[in-house]
C-alpha cells in the first residue's frame, strides 16, 4: 500500500515519577494510533508532570480525560503550519492597515498607529490571510485556532470577532475588513 502521507510524530517529555511514566506511555501509544489513523502529518510536544500535562498552550491537571488530552494534541497536530508559530512570519496589507505577525500589531498606515493584537487576534488573521479566498466557516476557527469540536456551542468566536473590530473598524457595527458571510468570516484584502 502507497504510503499517503507522514506519521504523526508525538515528542512527550515527562518526569521521573512512575505518574509520569505511565502517563507517557499511554498516551504515546493512543496518539500514535490515532496520528495513523487520521493520516497527519503534524507534530506535538507533550509536557508531563506531577501536576498535570501541557500539549501546546493548553493545560490539564489530573486526573486527566484522555478525550481531552487527545483533541488538543491531535488538533496541535493538525493545525496549519504547526499552530501559531506559522502566523509570526506574515506581513501583509489589508485595507489601510499593515499586519506584521512576528510583533503582533496592524499598523494603521494612515495614521502610523500601531494596533496591538492577542495571540488570537494575530493568529485569527493570519488564518484568515491564508485560506482559499481569505474566508473560514466559523466552526472550522474554532476547530484548527481553539481547538473545540465543531459541536461545542460557544460564543468564543464572535467574542474575538468582536473585539478585533473594534480594533480595526472605522466603523464596527458595519464591518468592511472583517465580514461575516453566511456561516463564514472573511477578511477583505483586496477591497472587493
Amino acid at each position: 500500500m502507497e504510503d499517503q502521507g507522514q506519521k504523526l510524530a508525538v515528542y512527550i517529555e515527562a518526569d521521573d515519577s512512575s505518574k509520569g511514566e505511565a502517563v507517557r506511555l499511554l498516551l504515546g501509544q493512543v496518539l500514535e494510533q490515532a496520528g495513523d489513523a487520521l493520516n497527519t502529518d503534524g507534530d506535538v510536544r507533550i509536557v508531563i508532570t506531577d501536576e498535570g500535562v501541557q500539549v501546546g498552550r493548553k493545560s490539564f491537571r489530573y486526573p486527566l480525560r484522555l478525550g481531552s488530552v487527545m483533541d488538543a494534541a491531535l488538533s496541535v497536530a493538525s493545525a496549519p503550519s504547526g499552530g501559531s508559530v506559522g502566523y509570526l512570519d506574515l506581513h501583509f496589507s489589508f485595507g489601510r492597515f499593515e499586519y506584521i505577525g512576528a510583533e503582533s500589531v496592524c499598523v494603521d498606515t494612515e495614521s502610523n498607529e500601531r494596533v496591538r493584537l492577542t495571540d488570537k487576534e494575530r493568529d485569527m488573521l493570519g488564518f484568515l490571510y491564508k485560506a482559499p479566498d481569505h474566508k473560514v466557516r466559523r466552526e472550522d476557527l474554532l476547530e484548527m485556532l481553539w481547538g473545540y469540536s465543531k459541536q461545542v456551542e460557544t460564543h468564543t468566536i464572535e467574542t474575538h470577532i468582536y473585539r478585533l473590530r473594534q480594533k480595526i473598524e472605522s466603523d464596527p457595527s458595519k464591518p468592511t475588513l472583517l465580514v461575516t458571510e453566511d456561516d463564514s468570516y472573511r477578511l477583505n484584502v483586496d477591497g472587493s
